[in-house]
């Protein structure tokens, strides 16, 4: 008699054992040699991780919650919403891993945090000081994650696996973008109300050393070169970029962006660093760079080139992590005229119009290889430059993001309450995935409410 190796799942460890000792009495009775039988022993399953996975935080009617909505990125689909607190503006990962989510809810002080998954959760939250209006989130440790309170001139230090406030660190006026070493050693706060950059050392959570940009400077985004030795501080109100070595805390280089710089983004497999320039048009006055290329791979940045998009209003960037393409969400803002549209203002008679577009680079070639508009929709979002630390003020009315694979792009529309997923083989669009249901009026009484307001998107790693 033969015995076969068979596979098991499902025993215990003393049910598992009496079926080997049955089967060799078994054996033995019939004569022949005992063979050991492999039972593999299955334990509980790993905790679904946010690889194929991406997060849009939307905007509610005022005084609602708004809501982190999950995307299938292989199905092109709306996973499930998760709620958020009141005006969601900012999302980032604690790692390693990227398995647990924080969201900054700006207008009711509070932090949101769950752990993303197959099934809902409900997320816990954490209350911050009245007026703290975090904006901003960031962290290379696995431990803490840290939170920019613009309003309260302060950063939160959370942590991460007891998701509590720990402590709150003073900084610079109006912190709303944060940057943090590789080692995890010193945490940079650029402060856009008085034009410095807090160092915090991490270990005793307390201010270094403050660095003073120069006057008019107004910092609003911060990341590190490719090899961490930098810091690069986008600068809107002169159009430059400080670059700070991490060793001595100062400032080495300034580097010319444009007159609006909005958004940077670096990329770490052609070692570049990309800046959008923010077109401010008016009739008459043609449309100026909209994008500007250096090379990282050298101390301090070296200027490449910059890149026309032909086309108002570059809100934000993202490059493929192959390096090949880079890609740029666009905002119009027009009213008509006699004389055709022409920029929107908060003096226009007529209602605004809000085109979103999305402009595509070769970074191989540098050039621009295409613009694809969507579909034009009345302007809801940020109409009278409120400023986006404050109530009503929307950071990115349209935003873009991509998945960590390279086959997605995903571009947020404040005003039409829709991501458009493209496809990047051929730039072509996949679908569109409406925000969920807002508290805001339907615009007639047989039709349903109009979607949340997308604001910003996370993708997963």
């Amino acid at each position: 008699m033969k015995i076969f190796p068979v596979w098991w799942s499902g025993l215990s460890g003393g049910a598992a054992l009496l079926a080997v000792l049955a089967l060799a009495v078994f054996a033995v009775g019939c004569g022949d040699v005992f063979r050991p039988v492999a039972i593999p022993i299955t334990g509980p399953p790993g905790d679904p991780q946010p690889t194929s996975f991406a997060f849009v935080l939307s905007q509610n009617a005022p005084g609602d919650a708004g809501s982190a909505l999950q995307l299938n990125v292989p199905g092109d689909s709306a996973v499930f919403s998760t709620p958020a607190g009141l005006d969601p503006v900012y999302a980032a990962f604690l790692p390693p891993g990227e398995s647990r989510i924080f969201v900054a809810n700006r207008d009711d002080d509070t932090v949101s945090t769950y752990i993303p998954s197959l099934t809902t959760e409900t997320p816990t939250t954490l209350n911050l000081a009245a007026g703290s209006r975090p904006v901003f989130l960031a962290t290379t440790e696995t431990g803490k994650m840290y939170v920019a309170n613009a309003g309260g001139n302060s950063v939160g230090v959370i942590n991460g696996l007891q998701t509590a406030l720990t402590t709150t660190v003073t900084v610079g006026s109006t912190p709303v973008a944060l940057a943090e070493t590789p080692d995890g050693k010193k945490l940079y706060s650029a402060n856009q109300g008085d034009g410095t950059v807090s160092v915090i050392e991490t270990s005793t959570n307390s201010v270094l050393q403050t660095i003073s940009l120069p006057p008019g400077a107004a910092p609003i985004w911060a990341l590190f070169s490719p090899d961490g030795q930098e810091l690069y501080v986008l600068n809107q109100g002169l159009g430059t970029v400080s670059v700070i070595d991490a060793t001595s805390d100062t400032i080495v280089a300034t580097l010319q962006v444009g007159t609006s710089p909005v958004q940077m983004f670096v990329d770490k497999q052609f070692n570049r660093l990309y800046v959008v320039n923010e077109v401010v048009p008016s009739p008459g006055n043609p449309v100026t760079d909209g994008v500007w290329i250096f090379d990282a791979s050298v101390d301090p940045p070296k200027p490449l080139t910059t890149v026309s998009l032909k086309v108002w209003g570059p809100s934000a960037i993202t490059v493929l992590a192959n390096g090949l393409t880079a890609y740029v969400a666009n905002l119009e803002l027009t009213s008509p005229s006699p004389n055709g549209s022409v920029p929107c203002t908060n003096s226009s008679t007529s209602p605004c119009q809000s085109t979103v577009s999305l402009s595509v680079i070769n970074t191989t070639s540098n050039k621009l290889q295409s613009t694809q508009s969507f579909p034009t929709v009345t302007a809801k979002c940020n109409l009278n430059n409120v400023p986006f630390t404050q109530p009503g003020g929307v950071r990115f009315p349209a935003f873009v993001a991509s998945s960590s694979n390279s086959n997605r792009v995903y571009v947020s529309s404040c005003d039409a309450g829709v991501i458009h997923i493209l496809n990047t083989t051929n730039n072509s669009l996949v679908t569109d995935i409406a925000s969920p249901p807002s508290s805001f009026p339907p615009p007639t009484n047989t039709s349903p409410p109009p979607p949340q307001q997308p604001v910003f998107v996370l993708p997963g790693p």
